[in-house]
């Protein structure tokens, strides 16, 4: 019995040794390959054999290594694998990454992606890049329409007004879709800046008009969906700045890309946006005020063509309250990609110049005598977005109503949207 254990003893050793060597191993010019190594029990009437694992695959495979070893690649190239990935191999040189293409960004060799190119002729890539060749519209409108107010007297009581006296109810600034807003779905914060001047008030003077919005944007659903919000807040300047200082209507925008088309920029979407009444308020000449909740449902689009992409929104502003303005809006515009550069590190990414050409036409209260009603109205508008950095669109533009009576004589406008 002491000798059958001791054989036991020494078998188990011979195991566990066996077991720790390489499950396979080369030598000489090439390298020798070692089999699987099978140890039995002698003796003690013990049955069965102990084998260590027996490898199926050699990553490292030599010319003199057995027929039926694997060889997943040849060492120092690259497989063809979905997303470029090495598969267990290390190139024998770093691969040139080629025009466009950073590291760190995960994915691909390295963790190496394109990078996102301005203007990249395939269209918009999503909102995690700028190779948005297609910036948000500009716009155009100053507000919802006119309104027959009550103004005050000296002494800051209102009075009826015998002339039909009306202001602009900019109150309304910043609702219409058009406004700095793109049919991509996209993730950005914007801040923007429109000066008005000489607004039309029919009897109160031509008061110039400074608004400021700042807002969000937030996608979700894979990019094909987002919601945003946007504030106005307003300043008016001159004889006749009435009712025009103060927060504007609070306006929820949500977006949904029935098409979205990564690869070649094509973009249909459509959704709803909701101006709620946070505003300043309104003493109308009948001495009601009136708080109108405007829904907007909207469809918009973007079509690439080379250098060129056209986009544009179509509309209905629908008032809760029957008094109020229904308004039909259709926006379309132009942009050519004039410059862009690749290099992610340079600070002017791109040149955009666009023009546009916006319609206002109401569907109900369109006489000069109701009580809030809006002319039919043709805007054009042009402009110039810089792709600044990696993330950053700045805007300069103007617009310039066509059609009597003119809401304002022109407006001037700085964008900045900023996407993450």
């Amino acid at each position: 019995m002491r000798r059958c254990a001791y054989l036991s003893s020494v078998a188990l050793l011979l195991t566990g040794v066996v077991s720790t060597l390489p499950a396979q191993s080369y030598s000489g010019a090439g390298v020798t390959y070692a089999p699987p190594v099978g140890v039995g029990q002698p003796g003690c009437n013990t049955p069965g054999t102990i084998i260590s694992p027996r490898p199926t695959t050699v990553p490292y495979a030599s010319p003199s290594a057995p027929s039926n070893v694997t060889r997943p690649y040849t060492p120092g190239t690259l497989p063809s694998t979905p997303g470029g990935a090495n598969v267990g191999s290390v190139p024998s040189t770093t691969p040139s990454l080629g025009a466009g293409v950073t590291p760190g960004f995960g994915g691909g060799v390295d963790g190496a992606i394109a990078a996102p190119v301005m203007g990249d002729s395939r269209g918009d890539l999503g909102s995690d890049s700028l190779a948005s060749s297609t910036p948000t519209m500009i716009g155009d409108l100053v507000g919802g329409g006119f309104g027959a107010i009550r103004p005050r007297n000296g002494n800051g009581y209102y009075y009826r007004s015998s002339t039909g006296q009306r202001v602009a109810l900019v109150n309304r600034s910043g609702i219409k879709i058009a406004e700095n807003e793109s049919p991509r779905p996209l993730d950005r914060v914007y801040l923007t800046y429109n000066y008005y001047n000489n607004l039309f008030t029919n009897g109160y003077g031509r008061p110039d008009l400074h608004r400021g919005v700042i807002g969000f944007e937030k996608t979700f659903l894979d990019g094909d969906a987002s919601i945003g919000m946007r504030l106005p807040f307003l300043q008016g300047d001159g004889a006749g700045a009435v009712n025009m200082d103060g927060f504007g209507d609070l306006s929820v925008i949500l977006k949904y890309a029935f098409v979205n088309d990564r690869d070649t920029g094509t973009v249909v979407s459509g959704g709803l946006a909701v101006a709620i009444p946070t505003g300043i308020s309104v003493l109308l000449d009948d001495g009601s005020r009136f708080n109108s909740v405007l829904l907007q449902p909207w469809g918009g689009f973007i079509l690439p063509f080379g250098d060129f992409y056209a986009h544009g929104f179509t509309s209905c502003i629908i008032p809760t309250e029957s008094r109020d303005v229904v308004l039909y809006t259709a926006d379309v515009g132009v942009g050519y990609r004039l410059y862009q550069n690749s290099d992610p590190d340079a600070i002017l990414r791109a040149i955009i110049p666009t023009v546009e050409g916006h319609l206002n036409i109401p569907l109900s209260n369109a006489g000069p005598t109701d009580l809030i009603y809006f002319p039919d109205t043709v805007i054009l508008t042009g402009g110039v977005h810089f792709g600044i950095g990696s993330r950053s669109w700045f805007t300069l533009g103007a617009a310039m109503p066509v059609t009597g009576p003119k809401l304002y004589d022109f407006e001037c406008m700085g964008y900045f949207n900023c996407i993450f």
